[in-house]
């Protein structure tokens, strides 16, 4: 299968040892372990120009960042209603501790 001295393959397929263990690495690779240009929707489609390339890379970063964002923007949710209950509930303590509802431990 692996012809050619392995021209045109990627780094980590050409770093393998073996002919036998290259071809079990790319018969090993499922639809999802690999991308295919979406710009390319033919088989003879020709090469997509390098700016339509970017456009698509910086598009796929910007999902990503936008993903990140907003878990970021969650987490910050949760902690500053945490924040929120533990001031709450020390001020509820601090007044009840005042009002001599709850007993003062002896020193």
């Amino acid at each position: 299968m692996i012809s050619r001295g392995g021209k045109n393959l990627p780094s980590w397929l050409q770093n393998l040892p073996t002919n036998e263990q290259k071809e079990e690495a790319i018969n090993s690779l499922l639809a999802t372990d690999v991308f295919r240009s979406q710009f390319r929707t033919g088989s003879n489609a020709p090469k997509a120009p390098v700016e339509i390339l970017n456009w698509g890379l910086e598009h796929i970063e910007r999902m990503r960042r936008a993903s990140l964002e907003s878990r970021d923007y969650l987490a910050k949710s949760w902690q500053a209603w945490v924040a929120i209950g533990i001031s709450g509930l020390t001020l509820i303590l601090t007044i009840l501790n005042l009002l001599n509802i709850i007993p003062r431990q002896a020193p």
